[in-house]
């Protein structure tokens, strides 16, 4: 986030979960932290018997630190895709506002963190849907300018995309 310094992680699952970690500013953005894997797949336990820096995922003294936001793979989700903090003037009402995407399921999301969590989240994907016949799929990445407004990279066509406010219709 670059306002606030804080680091926000997507983290694509092994089997099952997809999980966005944060690690504030005030914490260090979180030197040394272990996110739990191969213990756990998001908060959930996935190989406790795994050999860990600390020993074991049940070693005294083994702590982790788990997801701000975990998600399963319905709804034909299977890939996070990571994004950012948008810090834009185009949109003020999403000022603060983390978006994030499924590749597989097409679904871009936001929420806001809030004492480490990621609350609030919206389902973006209808509103960010381009006019006319483009459609964004298969979303690779993400990007920011300068000026902090947000891009997304679409594999499916190729096309690179700005998130823009939605216009009013008269």
């Amino acid at each position: 986030d670059r306002v606030t310094g804080d680091l926000v992680l997507a983290d694509v699952g092994q089997t099952a979960w997809e999980e966005i970690d944060f690690a504030p500013a005030s914490a260090g953005r979180g030197p040394g932290w272990n996110y739990g894997w191969r213990c756990y797949e998001g908060n959930v336990a996935y190989a406790t018997s795994s050999t860990t820096p600390c020993g074991s995922c049940t070693a005294p003294g083994c702590s982790f630190t788990f997801p701000a936001h975990v998600y399963n793979h319905t709804l034909g989700r299977c890939s996070v895709t990571g994004g950012y903090v948008y810090r834009g003037c185009q949109i003020p009402d999403l000022q603060g506002t983390y978006f994030f995407a499924d590749y597989c399921g097409n679904q871009i999301y936001t929420g806001r963190f809030t004492g480490g969590t990621l609350t609030q989240l919206a389902d973006r994907t209808v509103e960010l849907d381009p006019p006319g016949p483009l459609a964004i799929a298969s979303i690779a990445s993400f990007g920011e300018d300068a000026g902090g407004e947000l891009y997304l990279c679409d594999l499916a066509g190729g096309e690179v995309f700005k998130i823009v406010a939605q216009t009013s219709v008269a």
